[in-house]
């Protein structure tokens, strides 16, 4: 009996772990190293509008992957009624009735397009952590050197500004 157990196990642990792993890095890549480095001056707001763009970008050719995952092999998609999803989603619906009775709706639209964006990321993540055991260390490890290079970058511009000014 309790070889059965070992086999059931060993086979729900390599049902599970199906290779996810470029989709992880996919992830840490896009959204950690290459938005948050996002900045083109030739635009009105020089960072925000050109990372949303990269951001709904990024997230289509998630969904696109996602759809190909789901088609051969259907999530467990139980994490859905926990509380953070479900206030998610309400905090989704009151922006939207919001924006419904606003004097100038279009000033919204970006914002609540924002959320559902951030939401969606949430959702995948989630679902790459109960997938995939190496998600939070590949995702760790890109956060770090993600703010190093923030820092670096600050570091860089705080010299540049102090040296070529005059206070």
């Amino acid at each position: 009996m309790s070889t059965n157990k070992r086999k059931i196990r060993k086979r729900k642990k390599t049902q599970q772990n199906i290779g996810f792993t470029p989709t992880v890095w996919f992830i840490a890549l896009v959204f950690m190293l290459i938005i948050p480095l996002i900045h083109v001056s030739t635009t009105l707001d020089p960072v925000m509008y050109p990372r949303f763009l990269a951001m709904g970008t990024g997230l289509f050719l998630l969904t696109l992957i996602f759809a190909q995952i789901v088609k051969r092999n259907p999530p467990n998609v139980d994490f859905l009624r926990d509380p953070v999803f479900i206030l998610f989603g309400i905090y989704i619906l009151i922006t939207l009735v919001a924006l419904l009775m606003a004097t100038n709706p279009v000033e919204g639209i970006t914002d609540l397009l924002k959320w559902i964006m951030a939401g969606l990321l949430v959702l995948f993540a989630t679902f790459l952590f109960r997938a995939e055991p190496n998600t939070i260390i590949i995702l760790s490890k890109t956060a770090a050197i993600s703010a190093l290079i923030a820092c670096l970058i600050g570091i860089y511009q705080y010299f540049n500004f102090s040296v070529n000014s005059d206070d």
